[in-house]
């Protein structure tokens, strides 16, 4: 119900810039740079290459509905309101002795140093309508240090996800290198450089295992950002409620367009205590001890339709939450898979993976028997839920009609920060009653559990669904000056529990494998020309590409496996591309293409030693053509004159057989000196010719193929209108087709 207070919100964008200096009021500047309004070095871009697509911010809301951005778009609609990253630290030692970094001046009486107690920086909280008070928020100078600044959002997807006038600079997106700082090399020239890191190489055989490899991103795209809680005091109504801890995040996301992960959004962070740079304490920093990282999450199943327009009723009070142990995810469905007394079906599943957490600096005790040894990852140590009008800051609980905490208007209850890191802490001290039936929730049996709220016990409080949001966190861990804490998490959607489950194993094998995994060639880049027949009055529209796919490389496994070229087209803008395709579980899979052309079979046999077409022996739904050969062109004549076509041009490969397979059968064998008869097991190898590698020969992996594109900016992305004139469309292909 918190979802009615969003209306309105996706004009924001354009007004963002708007906003007066003086509006935005830190009380705390933590070092010498001038500039004292991150509002205006606020960005943007966009994580959608695969089927789960998103906006991203760069001051603590990862993905944020409030903005009016799409929000996890999958599917007919989009699922999420918030994912925020949060740090807290406590006031006092488990002693009661206040921590240095809590005594402050008073905040009316500067000479006056007093306790503030624990601090949590977060920005979910904030409900004003362009979210100035925020405690994360962008680190002053990214604009030309992070991103360009020389090319909008709107430049990049509008019309597709945001208005085309839509002025937010694109944060650094690595498939769009005019959002890439600039920088004067050894010569003195001018250069472009990606300003994040690059994939790791993961070959235990190679030189530079486990380094970097300049040039080479994770994923089909890659957003690099940078924030900090340097402006963490500067709530306009309410004292003591935070302080900056000098903590800064170097953050990528990660999106991907391969059929195996096209659900999957990964965001990787080093976050670094730099208390000393900022100026705290006199220059020196502090050491935190029991520092605690986690996240909000909140998802509202659904929330508005996949490119915007919220849904026509007004209730989230029917989802519901659960969590998955041998995975490792938290998620979020509806009770009842429908919305709106039923206008809306849909099967979606909305989760959070955690993967890297910060390792334990001392001996963490689970309970009675269980705990972390110091030096090992700490994984997910607390989990709670509550009712978002119930969200640590209220006094009260807040109505469905406002007035809101965070609005700038309405008081803050000054246990809000105590709160927030008792919830990441599952520390229960001191709580009153009506906090104890917000914030930790017994099993039906009334035992308590202060780190993980009890399902079953909110399933049998809640038959009927709730809200659902919840915080997730990791700790306590020391956050001492200058170092660096690796906390990373995936977001994950499915259709039903077994496919959530398919998505975050395939997430934790791409964890394992430096979040890179197998990668499809590469994508072709297309040309178009459209033509027009006088004679026989008909428009045409040629299509041309590219021959890069056919010289790629696998990223991870080295081995050079093109297949085939699928051409895409779509009369919606690339929304959708025809006929869906559907895999055995009745999951929408991919849409059938209206022409592939593929290796011929003399080139099969040459290059793989057997055929390669039909079915795919790992998923097949999908088909790996019929020894066309291969063609880098297509004519369609099904058009009209001044109606717009959009096409893209894939590139897939032959995906991995397992390197060897065994045949076991049995045959008799007549034994001729006692004329008795046995039965002998006996085992057949056969070897791949095209899996030969020791180190993938237990893998195997259907066939991949690169992502369609969302926007022009892509390659393999093009959208043409038919007129009585000839247009050349990009027109940046050098074969030419014979």
């Amino acid at each position: 119900m918190k979802y009615i207070q969003r209306i309105g919100c996706l004009i924001l964008p354009v007004l963002l810039f708007a906003i007066p200096i003086d509006e935005v009021k830190p009380r705390t500047v933590l070092s010498k740079q001038t500039s004292s309004n991150p509002i205006l070095e606020r960005a943007k871009s966009y994580a959608d290459q695969g089927k789960l697509k998103t906006a991203v911010l760069n001051y603590g809301n990862f993905v944020d509905h409030w903005q009016g951005d799409v929000a996890g778009a999958w599917g007919e609609y989009q699922w999420l309101a918030n994912v925020s990253f949060m740090l807290g630290v406590p006031g006092k030692d488990k002693e009661g002795n206040p921590y240095p970094w809590a005594m402050r001046p008073h905040p009316d009486i500067p000479d006056s140093i007093i306790y503030w107690g624990p601090s949590v920086s977060e920005s979910w909280l904030d409900r004003t309508s362009n979210q100035i008070n925020t405690d994360w928020d962008v680190v002053l100078g990214s604009k030309g240090r992070t991103y360009s600044g020389e090319i909008t959002a709107g430049d990049y997807v509008g019309g597709v996800w945001t208005d085309e006038n839509d002025t937010w600079p694109l944060l650094a997106t690595s498939i769009v290198p005019e959002s890439w700082p600039v920088r004067v090399d050894e010569f003195g020239e001018e250069e472009r450089f990606w300003p994040g890191w690059f994939a790791t190489d993961t070959d235990p055989s190679s030189p530079t295992y486990l380094q970097e490899i300049p040039g080479r991103f994770v994923s089909d795209v890659d957003i690099y950002l940078e924030f900090d809680d340097r402006f963490a005091d500067r709530e306009p109504v309410s004292s003591f409620t935070g302080y900056p801890t000098g903590s800064k995040v170097l953050a990528t996301v990660h999106s991907y367009g391969r059929a195996y992960a096209e659900d999957i959004i990964f965001v990787t962070m080093k976050v670094v205590n730099e208390s000393d740079k900022y100026g705290l304490n006199g220059g020196l920093g502090y050491d935190y001890e029991n520092v605690y990282f986690g996240f909000y999450f909140d998802a509202d199943m659904f929330s508005s339709f996949y490119y915007g327009g919220y849904r026509p009723c007004n209730t989230n009070d029917g989802d519901m939450m659960g969590y998955n142990t041998e995975y490792n995810y938290a998620y979020i469905y509806d009770l009842t898979g429908t919305e709106c007394g039923g206008a809306y079906e849909f099967n979606a599943y909305a989760a959070v993976k955690l993967l890297d957490t910060p390792t334990a600096s001392d001996t963490v005790w689970l309970d009675d028997i269980n705990y972390i040894a110091p030096g090992e990852e700490l994984g997910l140590t607390d989990w709670h839920w509550f009712d978002w009008y119930n969200r640590p800051g209220v006094v009260d609980k807040e109505g469905s009609g406002g007035p809101f905490v965070g609005d700038a208007k309405t008081p803050e209850s000054p246990k809000k920060e105590q709160l927030m890191y008792q919830l990441m802490s599952g520390d229960t001290t001191g709580l009153s009653e009506k906090e104890w039936q917000w914030y930790f929730h017994r099993d039906t049996r009334g035992n308590l559990n202060p780190h993980f709220d009890s399902m079953e016990g909110l399933l049998a409080q809640f038959p009927d669904g709730l809200d659902c949001v919840c915080m997730m966190s990791s700790g306590p861990f020391t956050f001492a000056v200058g170092d660096t804490a690796m906390f990373s998490f995936a977001i994950i959607m499915g259709e039903d529990i077994p496919d959530l489950n398919r998505n975050a194993n395939m997430a934790q094998i791409m964890y394992d494998l430096r979040y890179q995994g197998f990668s499809a060639p590469q994508a072709p880049t297309v040309s178009a020309i459209t033509e027009w027949n006088p004679e026989t009055q008909r428009a045409a529209v040629r299509l041309v590409w590219d021959d890069a796919a056919e010289y790629s490389r696998d990223i991870v496994t080295g081995y050079a496996d093109f297949q085939g070229y699928r051409v895409y087209k779509s009369t919606d803008g690339g929304k959708s591309w025809g006929t869906k395709i559907f895999d055995v579980n009745q999951t929408h899979a991919g849409w059938q293409p209206v022409a592939q052309y593929d290796l011929s079979l003399e080139q099969d046999l040459a290059l793989y030693g057997r055929d390669i077409s039909g079915p795919d022996p790992m998923a097949p739904w999908f088909n790996l053509g019929s020894n066309t050969g291969l063609r880098h062109e297509y004519l369609d004549t099904d058009v009209q004159l001044g109606k717009e076509y959009t096409y893209s041009v894939t590139a897939y490969d032959i995906g991995m057989e397992p390197g060897f397979t065994i045949e076991v059968y049995s045959e008799e064998v007549l034994d001729p000196i006692s004329g008795i008869t046995y039965e002998v097991i006996r085992y057949d190898t056969t070897w791949s010719q095209t899996n030969t590698g020791s180190q993938w020969a237990y893998y195997s992996l259907e066939s991949l193929e690169s992502p369609r594109g969302t926007t022009p900016q892509s390659p393999q992305f093009i959208k043409v209108t038919p007129t009585r004139t000839p247009v050349d469309l990009k027109g940046r292909i050098d074969l030419v087709p014979g």
